[in-house]
C-alpha cells in the first residue's frame, strides 16, 4: 500500500529484525547472573510456581475472552443489509450514507455507494454537528465484522442519533451484488 519496492522492505525488515534480535542477546549478555538466579529460583519453589504461572495465564486469557465479549455484545445492534440500502435509494430516500475507510484505501479504491460522505474517524465529532437527528444514517466501511461501522454507530447513539444502522458486508457486499458505485471525489 506504501508504494515500497520489494527489495527495500525486504532490506529494512531485515535490518529491523537483526537489531531486535541484538537487542535480547546484548541484554541476555549483561543481564545473565539475573537471570541464572531468577532460573534457580523457579526451580526451588518448583511446581508451585508453575501453577501458579500457568493458572495466572489462564485468568488472563478468561478476562480477555470476556472483555471481547462484552464488546462484541455493545458492538451488535440492528444492520442494514445491501438489498435494503439499494431499496431506500431507488425509492427515493435520502439516508446519509458515510463512508469510513481510511484515506489511504480510498486513494487505491475511490468507488464509494451513491451519495456516500467520506468521512475519517478522527473527523467525525465535526460531521456530527452537522448531520440531522432526523434522517437514516448508513455507515459503511471494509473491515471485517463492520467493526469501524458499528464503533461508529455506537457512538453516535450516545450522542443522540436513533436511526443509524451499519451495512452489512460494508462495501465488498454492495460490490459483491455489482449496485452502482461513483468515483469518490475528494472537496479539499
Amino acid at each position: 500500500m506504501a508504494g515500497i519496492p520489494i527489495s527495500r522492505f525486504l532490506f529494512v525488515d531485515a535490518v529491523g529484525s537483526l537489531l531486535f534480535g541484538a537487542c535480547f542477546i546484548v541484554i541476555g549478555f549483561f543481564f545473565s547472573n539475573q537471570i541464572g538466579q531468577i532460573f534457580a529460583a523457579i526451580t526451588h519453589i518448583g511446581g508451585s510456581a508453575l501453577s501458579l504461572m500457568i493458572g495466572l495465564t489462564i485468568l488472563y486469557i478468561a478476562y480477555k475472552y470476556w472483555q471481547r465479549q462484552r464488546l462484541l455484545n455493545e458492538l451488535r445492534m440492528t444492520r442494514i443489509t445491501v438489498a435494503e440500502l439499494r431499496q431506500k435509494l431507488d425509492d427515493g430516500e435520502n439516508p446519509i450514507i458515510l463512508d469510513l475507510r481510511s484515506g489511504a484505501e480510498l486513494k487505491l479504491d475511490p468507488s464509494v455507494i451513491r451519495g456516500a460522505v467520506h468521512v475519517e474517524m478522527d473527523k467525525i465529532e465535526n460531521w456530527s454537528r452537522k448531520m440531522a437527528h432526523d434522517r437514516d444514517i448508513v455507515v459503511y466501511c471494509s473491515c471485517p465484522n463492520e467493526i469501524s461501522s458499528a464503533r461508529l454507530a455506537l457512538l453516535l447513539k450516545r450522542k443522540g442519533f436513533t436511526r443509524i444502522r451499519p451495512l452489512l458486508g460494508g462495501i465488498d457486499a454492495w460490490r459483491k451484488q455489482k449496485y452502482p458505485t461513483e468515483q469518490y471525489v475528494s472537496v479539499g
